[in-house]
């Protein structure tokens, strides 16, 4: 509890009276970041009851010098600033405000007193105020970037492993930059800038913790990629053994009606009842996440005990913002440090407004953060108490069902681990049940789609049945001979959960026809080995799982569909549109309205696919999609022609074998791809993946044909070809087919 209260006193921002810079500045630094602050005031953030100072600000004259010693960083740093030669970033700056868990920061700086005491120019003021700066920058982190620094340094403060240290500064041109240390992360050391124009957070640098700090002079060299590690060790101080989490959804919900079905949103009460394994000694909290939209009553241990929590009502902090947000991070502070190997029971009570369908992990406690692929494997128990007249669907095996009145209960029961657990509900709900040879039976599930929602959910779940014996042959890894559920959903999109499939209604049904429907549905079956036998190890190899599924269902519908080597070009065509930010994508069926548009306009700064998520820029923030799904099918399209043309038809297919094989319940990452590619045919895979993955350059070719007007002496014509490859840097390399065309019909492939 006195946790808690320094939580609630931190979050007041009241700050000390100003102390002079001394004269020759304050100089600190972090990883390969430095500051010196030259001349000014600074003012030190009220301490908390054990005396630790947390914050300070600075107003006056500042330098800021950041090294990035990985190359595919720092590329992206110059895209990213608009600067082609940038070796570094060095900025002036005139405010800062700093967050730090560690409480012998400040005192380093000669702020503070050996023994915790504030200098007497310090003291002299004698009281704490709130600080207008401080407030600003603490209430701009919560309401536009959802991040509560005080949750975080209190979290930090109460675990001995922990470390997190933020310093946020306004520069002349760029404006405000906000340089990160995580030690939770994989890759801790952020920098990160705010595009007020666009409401939109650049992930500007991101780097493993290196071998030291720089000299803040700027003399110190910085450290070679290869020599980062993280800064604690590797592996989850805690992790979920198994879900146990009871609903019931008798109530509507704010909102109106949504989806095909015109299925009005129900408000759920959760109970969630969360077995933790603690694996390192010492934790007094633990860092959850939830869904922003969970207002959660209370948390307790498993016997009845309440714990105390850290979680920011965002929504009261703005009209502009719904008033049911919260930060998605809840902090629960333990009663005492478990042991090492002990466990720990949590349960959680809170309200969720739910449309038919639970997406993703987040509607029931994680402790998973964002940088990691899903590895936090569990079991799980779901209840559902609704109203006779719904009809709910839900992993595992239904192990009870009983009426009371008009109430109905039922619940599953998931005994083998999984990622992530969900269900699904409608009203007047239609079932269809596919049996095929040699695959698992498939059973379509939801709402009344017209008038031939029996002919529409046969041919929606024969769709799933090819495409799962398609996988079958394709990877040789078939499925559990166990029902597939593929539910529809109130959504625009799609989502594979072990055994589960959420497919939109939309999307499944009404979007851009037979060929466009197969992909989408394909897709989403293909997630049950890319993404679930198959992981990712962190963002940065997520495109592997979208990638993966995505090529793997344009092969389905090329081999499958009617005409389906056009449909198969049509979408190539789409992507290369839309990658290229060419506006022709707007009139293909495969192309996403707006995408192609804003990648043009973000063309100069836009991430590469192996930067995840933060491809995205703020003139295209949808470029993850972009990146992952669309650019990384076509470098798997490339993949897969250079290994035909050098080994053969096969070679592509008998790489994924390989790959899926080699993986198989495990996290792999992008080097893991490029090995299985050199593994399956020798070559330059490295600089493939250096251009295709880790940076953005896309070639322009240009190239004309000149046939001799007479035959040489043996009835042979004379053709001369000249290609110019255009908008890349010196020694890009690529392999360019060229098909030529005789007038008899025949074809034939050469290389340039």
């Amino acid at each position: 509890r006195g946790a808690r209260a320094d939580y609630e006193r931190l979050q007041e921002w009241r700050f000390s009276g100003p102390v002079a810079v001394p004269e020759g500045g304050i100089s600190f630094a972090r990883e390969t970041a430095s500051w010196v602050l030259e001349s000014g005031e600074v003012r030190l953030q009220e301490p908390t009851a054990d005396g630790a100072v947390t914050g300070l600000v600075f107003e006056g004259r500042g330098r800021f010098r950041m090294e990035v010693p990985d190359a595919a960083e720092l590329r992206q740093l110059r895209r990213f600033a608009g600067e082609p030669e940038l070796e570094r970033l060095e900025e002036t700056f005139d405010r800062l405000v700093l967050r730090t868990s560690d409480p012998g920061f400040v005192r380093g700086l000669g702020l503070i007193g050996s023994a915790g005491e504030a200098p007497a120019v310090l003291a002299a003021g004698g009281s704490y105020e709130p600080h207008p700066l401080a407030r600003e920058r603490h209430d701009h982190w919560l309401r536009l970037r959802r991040h509560d620094a005080d949750a975080r340094v209190v979290f930090a403060l109460l675990d001995p492993d922990e470390e997190y240290l933020r310093v946020d500064f306004r520069t002349g041109e760029r404006g405000w930059l906000t340089f990160d240390f995580d030690s939770r992360l994989v890759e801790p050391v952020r920098l990160e800038r705010f595009h007020p124009a666009h409401s939109f957070l650049e992930s500007w640098v991101s780097l493993r913790a290196g071998a030291g700090p720089p000299d803040p002079a700027g003399s110190a060299g910085s450290p070679g990629s290869d020599t980062l590690a993280p800064a604690v060790p590797r592996g989850p101080a805690a992790d979920v053994e198994h879900a146990s989490i009871a609903v019931e959804l008798l109530k509507l919900g704010r909102d109106a009606s949504a989806g095909v079905a015109w299925q009005h949103r129900l408000l759920g009460e959760f109970r969630a009842e969360l077995d933790v394994r603690v694996h390192r000694a010492g934790r007094r909290a633990l860092q959850l996440y939830l869904h922003p939209w969970a207002e959660v009553k209370s948390v307790a241990d498993g016997s009845g005990r309440q714990l105390p929590y850290l979680r920011d009502h965002i929504g009261e902090r703005s009209r502009g913002i719904d008033k049911r947000v919260y930060d998605d991070s809840l902090v629960v502070l333990l009663a005492e440090p478990p042991a090492a190997g002990a466990a720990l029971e949590l349960v959680f009570d809170y309200e969720l407004e739910i449309d038919n369908f639970l997406p993703g992990r987040r509607w029931y406690p994680s402790l998973e953060g964002g940088d990691l692929g899903l590895a936090d494997l569990h079991t799980a128990r779901i209840e559902v108490t609704t109203r006779e007249s719904y009809d709910v669907r839900a992993m595992g095996e239904q192990v009870e069902e009983s009426l009371d009145g008009k109430l109905q209960r039922r619940a599953w029961e998931i005994a083998e681990p999984v990622k992530m657990a969900t269900f699904t509900l409608t009203q007047k709900a239609r079932e269809q049940r596919i049996e095929a040879p040699g695959v698992p039976a498939v059973v379509v599930f939801g709402p009344p789609v017209g008038h031939d929602t029996e002919n529409r959910f046969h041919d929606l779940g024969v769709d799933v049945a090819e495409s799962i014996h398609f996988y079958h042959w394709l990877l040789e890894d078939p499925l559990p001979d166990e029902v597939l559920l593929a539910t529809l959903i109130q959504a625009f999109h799609g989502q594979a959960f072990d055994g589960f499939l959420h497919l939109s209604e939309w999307s499944a049904f009404r979007s851009g026809g037979t060929g466009v429907t197969r992909l989408f549905v394909a897709h989403e079956v293909a997630h049950q080995w890319w993404g679930h036998r198959v992981g990712w190890a962190t963002y940065r190899d997520q495109w592997l799982s979208e990638a993966l599924a995505n090529y793997s269902a344009l092969m389905f519908v090329e081999a499958t569909a009617e005409k389906g080597s056009e449909i198969f070009e049509e979408a190539l065509r789409a992507y290369t549109d839309e990658v290229t930010g060419s506006l022709k994508s707007a009139f293909n069926r495969f192309a996403r309205g707006g995408s192609a548009l804003d990648n043009q306009r973000g063309a100069k700064r836009l991430g590469p696919i192996g930067h995840g998520y933060r491809a995205a820029v703020a003139e295209a923030p949808g470029a993850y999609f972009t990146q992952s799904y669309r650019k990384g099918s076509l470098v798997l399209h490339m993949m897969r022609r250079i290994m035909e043309r050098e080994a053969g038809p096969q070679a592509f297919v008998e790489m994924l074998r390989d790959f899926e094989g080699a993986h198989r319940g495990g996290y792999p990452s992008t080097a893991d791809l490029e090995a299985a590619a050199a593994r399956a045919v020798p070559g330059d895979w490295a600089t493939f993946f250096d251009q295709w993955v880790d940076g953005t350059e896309i070639p322009t070719y240009r190239w004309s044909h000149k046939a001799a007007k007479s035959p040489s002496a043996d009835g042979s014509y004379a053709l001369e070809l000249t290609v110019r490859q255009e908008d890349v840097p010196a020694g890009f390399a690529m392999p360019v087919p060229v098909r030529i065309e005789y007038a008899g019909g025949e074809s034939e492939e050469l290389t340039v």
